[in-house]
């Protein structure tokens, strides 16, 4: 995600929604809000203020990823090699894309298709607003893409929104958090490469074995937004959706919604020195570094951290690491609900004539075809969202592995109310890490302090 986090409350929410549209340390946009001066009356309908075409000789393609330009043109060229329509690929960065989708939004001049970044509701808005073409009836196109990925592009009756049921994009990637760990490092400490742990007593074995050997055994941003990712993943072990969703929005209390657990889960880590040193105020580039440069033998990252990593050591070879899902928590016989979701997807305009339409899906197809889907997975290190991508030899083992997770993915839960408890929260498990306080006498700070809050809200 180059996009950088401007609060911890923003982090909180991004970790609770799991990182939607993750990349390489990423998310360069986010999807334009849809403004009073575009409202659903006034957009208009397929084909209006557009020249109907009986042949579409070019379509316009725009994007947001820098560290993918080179595979987006090469894939136009490889398109137009085998239908003869020219890509015109158009690449606007940062800032720039949200901007860009926006004015072309009032000026009824959107690309054919764009690379679209955002939450379901997001594209739900876009659909209700007629901006995007429904391709329900291009139904068996989608076949190939991954249950999850398919769920967030395509409304149902079941879905807590407006929109009509139908399909509006096309999948690119998936991505999610789990432990990236140093084979070589676990065999000098005598643990088990292929499966390391399963059980917290089996992580806490593994962590007291490297000890042993004098190697740190676990870093992660514990500074920044990877602490929430790490801890709110044992909150699901925990607690149903629903007892978790009260206990952030306040209408039970942290201890009553088992926070105290999680919490013990971290004093574990620190008690048993498994932490690196530094980890409890270390930003995650840092703790990649450290990982990457086999300073330390285990790092909690997301799977886009495949670049990360080999852009900090080039010489680092994938096929000494492995990828492991985060341990069950203590007294818990499920594993924790990880981090992770869809990222990009690419959808079509409406303000387009239906030759044109046919143009785009063929094109979005295109791209997202299994030989595409593993250059894109391996030059982006994203899980590709095409399931047929996942198998033979030519995708990155390690994103396999990561993929074999999202069927732990977690649900979609409330962040905490009032915002100022996110920051609290992060402060709580600090400071169990450097031993200031107890898991139970952080929870109860944090209850207390909420309930101080709540009365200022009142008032």
């Amino acid at each position: 995600m180059k996009k950088k986090l401007l609060s911890v409350m923003l982090c909180v929410i991004l970790s609770a929604t799991m990182l939607v549209g993750c990349g390489t340390s990423k998310k360069e946009s986010q999807s334009p809000e849809v403004t009073k001066e575009a409202t659903v009356s006034e957009a208009p309908t397929k084909g209006e203020d557009v020249v109907a075409k009986d042949e579409v000789k070019e379509i316009v393609f725009w994007h947001y990823a820098t560290d993918r330009a080179d595979f987006f043109k090469q894939v136009a060229l490889d398109f137009e090699a085998a239908t003869g329509i020219k890509v015109d690929v158009q690449l606007y960065g940062g800032d720039a894309f949200s901007g860009k989708i926006q004015a072309s939004i009032q000026g009824k001049s959107l690309p054919n298709v764009w690379m679209f970044v955002g939450g379901k509701s997001d594209l739900s808005a876009f659909a209700e607003s007629k901006y995007i073409v429904d391709m329900q009836d291009k139904s068996d196109l989608f076949k190939k893409f991954n249950d999850l990925a398919f769920s967030q592009v395509s409304f149902t009756e079941a879905d807590p929104y407006n929109t009509k049921s139908g399909i509006y994009g096309f999948p690119v990637d998936m991505n999610n958090m789990q432990i990236i760990y140093n084979k070589k490092l676990f065999e000098q400490a005598g643990i088990d490469t292929e499966k390391p742990f399963e059980t917290w007593e089996e992580f806490l074995e593994a962590g007291k074995k490297l000890e042993a050997a004098k190697i740190p055994a676990f870093t992660s941003g514990f500074g920044s937004w990877t602490q929430f990712s790490f801890t709110e993943q044992y909150q699901f072990s925990y607690n149903t959706i629903e007892d978790l969703n009260a206990m952030r929005s306040g209408e039970i209390t942290f201890e009553k919604g088992n926070l105290t657990k999680v919490f013990d889960l971290v004093k574990d880590m620190a008690d048993s020195k498994m932490l690196m040193s530094g980890t409890a105020a270390m930003d995650l580039p840092a703790a990649e570094a450290a990982f990457a440069n086999g300073q330390v033998a285990m790092l909690y990252d997301g799977s886009w951290a495949i670049n990360v990593l080999k852009g900090l050591n080039a010489e680092m070879n994938m096929a000494d690491y492995g990828v492991v899902m985060p341990p069950k928590g203590k007294e818990s016989d499920v594993y924790p609900s990880i981090a992770g979701g869809v990222g990009a997807w690419l959808v079509a305009s409406a303000m387009q004539s239906d030759a044109e339409v046919e143009a785009s899906i063929k094109f979005m197809d295109f791209v997202t075809n299994t030989e595409n889907q593993v250059t894109y997975a391996n030059v982006s290190s994203n899980i590709p969202a095409n399931k047929d991508a996942l198998s033979g030899d030519d995708l990155n083992p390690l994103l396999e592995q990561f993929y074999n997770g999202m069927q732990y993915v977690q649900p979609s839960a409330v962040g905490y109310s009032p915002a100022e408890i996110g920051d609290l929260y992060s402060k709580a498990v600090q400071s169990i890490v450097i031993g200031d306080k107890t898991p139970a006498d952080a929870v109860k700070e944090l209850d207390k302090k909420r309930a101080e809050l709540q009365k200022l809200q009142a008032k």
